[in-house]
């Protein structure tokens, strides 16, 4: 009985594994989207002052370059599987970065707003996944 049990929670967790991977692209990008948004709100760049839109323009464009760029890095130079994990490690890690800004700028518990941001984007990454999941049905 256990070893069926065994045999049953292998195959679900290879399952999770394969749907994962086979949707990380989806959970970075989203998550992505997520970092554009943050570097606006620590960069204060939805304010009401007046200020140079040309500026704010190059801001959230070079906001949007980088946090476009660095999770797709991994992927030029090591195997797929690796680059998988990595990629996630590091959109995670700037995502906590960007967490940390947010409660500096704030004047907030720098550890809470990192987790927030963190729990945030991984709240979004699953509900796309869960959405994409009952779509395809």
């Amino acid at each position: 009985m256990s070893t069926e049990k065994s045999t049953q929670t292998r195959s679900l967790l290879q399952a999770i594994e394969k749907s994962f991977y086979n949707s990380i692209g989806d959970i970075v990008f989203g998550m992505e989207d997520g970092t554009v948004s943050i570097f606006g709100l620590v960069f204060d760049l939805g304010s009401s002052q007046q200020k140079n839109p040309f500026v704010q323009a190059a801001w959230m464009f070079i906001s949007d370059l980088f946090a476009a760029f660095v999770p797709v890095v991994p992927f030029a130079f090591l195997p797929l599987e690796s680059a998988r994990l990595v990629s996630l490690v590091i959109t995670a890690l700037l995502l906590l970065l960007l967490g940390v800004g947010r409660g500096l700028v704030g004047h907030r518990n720098v550890v809470l707003t990192a987790l927030e941001t963190l729990g945030i984007a991984t709240a979004a990454a699953l509900a796309g996944f869960l959405i994409g999941k009952l779509v395809t049905r």
